[in-house]
């Protein structure tokens, strides 16, 4: 105790501190009760009660002390020393906690006593010791101290299934091989039965190699749930499994990323103009089979348990060849613009146009009509600006004549000031909100089986002679009966598919359904097309008559702007035509090709993705001031160029005096003029921008024009870029 520092507790181990332990524990009481030191110290005695041995402490502590200090100092050495102290609970305690956690949850013993420990500190002797240390191992949550006892399976000795096994690891890697090269999706299963991987591999092996049993090569794929208690049965040795093809693969396009970054800003453009617009989402959900009288077909949409009275049985065809009609459900979402620019665009009012696909045709003169209809019945009141956003189907496609008249004959008989209609990539309308809801709609639908009703003996003979819609429709030209018999026999129809939508709701709000367009409604489109161009017919025009006619060509150069996957139409607002739309910057400058030349090279800027440099040119020298203009916009941390993008913001003071090339990619290799400029590097790869680059004597010797190449990319197989041969006028 001489040695220690004051108020540093010391155990009392009779192991350590006597040269023999006690010989009971009234000796120790007496050493104890007696002990003497040389310095004054303090005792602090723990008895933890029943037949375990109290432990004590001693500290030193100074002669002169006050009575607060005393107090102080005793009070810290105790609560520094609380958390080291055992705790023995007794069994009343363990069995009060274990029947309240009882009503909880259903825990095993072992478990229970472990969870018990771990949050009460008691160190009591486990029931079972043994079990009470796996448990803790366990609970460490250190993988690598556990050993998976399969991986030290070798396999039994002397195995006679072995060879046929070495061949169906062969057949395995094959597949496998095959299935990369799709990037891990197979299109078709490989093998139809467990039988039929068996026979495979069993041709393939030599004569008279034994073929083990089905449930033994069963037990060689992986498990289905690696989770569970069944998969320690299985060895993984192959890893194979028994699969459910999914049908949830999406077609890549290459305007995917296109078409979602123009989407990504139209929605950023509608939330700033939330107040004057008028947005629907619209798309066509997937055709309805209509079974013919007495042959009831099933919807097709994939079964789920439904309520239905347990005498009853839910029942349909299992085809569809005896059905000739369908119906159409056209989607319009009119979102709620969100508060925030980030927010979600899933949630407003759904309106269905329930349709019979026969007679009324999904087209985009009627998809006009209906537009017209649900904004003139929209009780906020008229929106300057109406924005629509569909697939790509022959109705919405912008491309098309007949729908760049259809969005015209909107903005007309809506008097719009703007009109824009975008639409997704091929393969793409997963991207149109309005696709949620198709999921919501299935439901309406499934376990669901339609019939039309019976018309005439004499309609349905004449049915009867048609296989198809396209038949049906002609059939109807020729006998306007017809047209009016169907659709008094698919009426009911109609009516109860649109009865079970409106008993579905998107986020709380009812789902609603409307009347199909009438022949007036779609006629009264086609008379507002008519009017502004009576050259042609709206019904029978094409693209060819379309462009040849001065009238249309003329209002779509003055109002519209058309690109692959957008149509834009503006109202004059002045006598003389203004120019609404920003110009190409791409065409301007294909226009002003000569300012591209050495001779106009005034600075050079790196591109933050290939590092290579590119020449910014202006047709006249910068002064001192504009270079430093220049230089101060080029070091700002928020300047990032990238090739083929504006070097300077449109408002600003250089924007229109120095340009960059638009056309250019971080494919294309470095601008000659680059290499003429007196700031340019000759020792640059003109591909891959980097230094060490050299020309070939041999080459200079036949062209007046010979870029750099370093030797990586002549490794890689590119090539000298040379021009302007010697013996030639260029």
């Amino acid at each position: 105790m001489c040695q220690t520092d004051t108020v540093t507790p010391v155990l009392l181990d009779e192991t350590v501190h006597l040269e023999e332990p006690f010989a009971s524990s009234w000796h120790r009481f007496d050493f104890i009760s007696r002990i003497q030191l040389s310095v004054p110290v303090d005792v602090l005695k723990y008895q933890p009660g029943g037949s375990k041995t109290g432990i004590t402490f001693l500290w030193k502590v100074e002669r002169t002390r006050t009575q607060d200090e005393e107090l102080t100092q005793t009070t810290r050495v105790v609560s520094s020393l609380q958390p080291f102290l055992p705790q023995y609970h007794t069994r009343y305690m363990k069995k009060e906690f274990k029947r309240k956690v009882a009503n909880v949850a259903r825990v095993t013993p072992s478990i229970f006593e472990a969870i018990y420990q771990e949050i009460s500190h008691d160190s009591s002797v486990p029931s079972n010791p043994l079990m009470n240390q796996r448990i803790q191992v366990a609970l460490l949550g250190e993988p690598g101290i556990i050993v998976d006892l399969r991986t030290l399976n070798s396999g039994r000795p002397g195995d006679n299934f072995e060879e046929f096994f070495t061949k169906m690891e062969e057949a395995v890697n094959e597949v496998t091989a095959a299935d990369d090269q799709r990037h891990g999706t197979a299109h078709l299963s490989q093998w139809l039965t467990l039988e039929d991987l068996i026979e495979q591999v069993k041709s393939k092996c030599p004569e008279g190699t034994r073929v083990p049993s089905k449930a033994l090569v069963r037990l060689q794929f992986a498990p289905q749930n690696p989770y569970t208690r069944r998969a320690l049965n299985f060895t993984s040795r192959f890893e194979i499994k028994y699969k459910i093809q999914r049908r949830q693969l999406r077609a890549s396009h290459p305007d995917a990323h296109f078409c979602a970054a123009l989407f990504k800003f139209l929605r950023l453009r509608m939330y700033q103009l939330r107040s004057d617009i008028f947005v629907l989402f619209i798309d066509d959900k997937a055709k309805i089979p209509v079974g013919e009288p007495g042959e009831p077909v099933s919807t097709g949409v994939r079964g789920r348990h439904s309520i239905a009275p347990s005498t009853s049985q839910l029942a349909a065809l299992d085809h569809d060849m005896t059905s000739k009609g369908s119906i159409t459900s056209t989607v319009y979402m009119q979102p709620n613009v969100p508060s925030q620019p980030g927010g979600s665009w899933y949630s407003g009012k759904v309106k269905i146009v329930v349709q019979d696909s026969v007679f009324q045709k999904s087209t985009a003169y009627r998809n006009a009509a209906a537009t017209v209809r649900l904004a003139q019945e929209d009780p906020s009141g008229w929106k300057p600006i109406h924005v629509k956003y569909s697939d790509g189907g022959s109705e919405h496609r912008t491309l098309l004549v007949k729908v760049q008249l259809s969005l015209i004959a909107i903005f007309k008989m809506l008097e719009l000031d703007m009109l824009i209609a975008c639409r997704a990539a091929p393969g793409q309308s997963w991207q149109n909100p309005v696709e949620r809801v198709m999921a919501i709609l299935n439901i309406g639908l499934q376990n669901c089986a339609l019939e039309r009703d019976k018309t005439s003996e004499d309609m349905e003979n004449l049915l009867k002679r048609c296989s198809s819609m396209t038949e049906i429709r002609k059939a109807g030209e020729n006998n306007p009966q017809l047209a009016e018999a169907w659709s008094t026999s698919v009426a009911p129809v109609l009516d109860t598919v649109a009865g079970r939508y409106s008993r579905l709701r998107l986020k709380g709000e009812p789902i609603m359904t409307i009347d199909a367009v009438t022949d007036a409604e779609e006629d009264s489109v086609m008379q507002v097309i008519s009017t502004l161009f009576p050259a042609f017919n709206p019904a029978t025009v094409t693209k060819h008559q379309a462009d040849k006619d001065p009238a249309f060509t003329e209002w779509v150069q003055k109002h519209c702007r058309q690109r692959q996957y957008l149509f834009q139409s503006h109202k004059n607002k002045h006598a003389v035509c203004v120019d609404f739309f920003i110009s190409d910057a791409l065409e301007k400058q294909q226009k002003e090709s000569g300012l591209f030349t050495a001779q106009h090279a005034r600075a050079v800027v790196g591109c933050m993705e290939c590092s290579k440099p590119r020449v910014i040119y202006s047709m006249r020298l910068l002064s001192s001031r504009h270079q430093a203009t220049l230089a101060e916009a080029l070091s700002e941390d928020s300047m990032d160029y990238t090739c083929g993008s504006h070097i300077l913001e449109p408002r600003h003071g250089l924007a229109s005096a120095v340009q960059v090339r638009l056309a250019l990619s971080c494919g294309d290799p470095i601008e000659l003029a680059y290499y003429c400029a007196p700031f340019g590097r000759q020792d640059l790869c003109a591909h891959c921008g980097g230094p060490q680059g050299n020309t070939l004597p041999s080459l200079l010797e036949k062209f007046k024009t010979v870029l750099p190449c370093c030797q990586v990319c002549i490794g890689a197989g590119k090539m000298h870029i040379v021009a302007r041969p010697y013996g030639t006028h260029k």
